[in-house]
């Protein structure tokens, strides 16, 4: 009789999960109202630093921003002042103008007119008198 021989089965590697890996395994705590108080507490006191520099830049964005609104509250007050000077230089050339305008039609209506007023003015006369004779 022929021996067969028994047939080889290869082996095939066992399917690794495509999950990222997990945690490691901790030990059991035990859970209680001292756990829930205290958890909240230890991530508050290791948040503290990061909160803490939150709130120092925090300040100084505030302070800058108070200092950059001071520079333009300041700038906007120059600038008002300038305005107001230059209100006040140009009422003035005005004013000047003005008087200057003002004179010059008044001697031009002097000009024009005198000859309609003299025209019907009348000197008074002084009386003839017939004169004494010298000797």
């Amino acid at each position: 009789p022929v021996v067969v021989p028994a047939p080889v089965i290869p082996k095939v590697p066992k399917a690794t999960s495509v999950n990222p890996p997990s945690l490691p395994d901790l030990p059991d705590l035990p859970l209680g109202p001292a756990s829930l108080i205290a958890v909240p507490i230890i991530g508050l006191v290791a948040a503290r630093g990061a909160l803490g520099s939150t709130k120092e830049t925090r300040e100084k964005l505030q302070s800058r921003e108070s200092e950059l609104a001071k520079k333009r509250i300041e700038a906007q007050r120059k600038e008002e002042r300038a305005k107001e000077l230059q209100k006040d230089i140009d009422l003035g050339g005005l004013a000047k103008a003005a008087v200057f305008i003002g004179g010059a039609g008044a001697a031009v209506a002097g000009i024009a007119l005198q000859p309609l007023l003299m025209s019907n003015l009348k000197l008074p006369s002084a009386p003839f008198a017939p004169s004494a004779p010298s000797a």
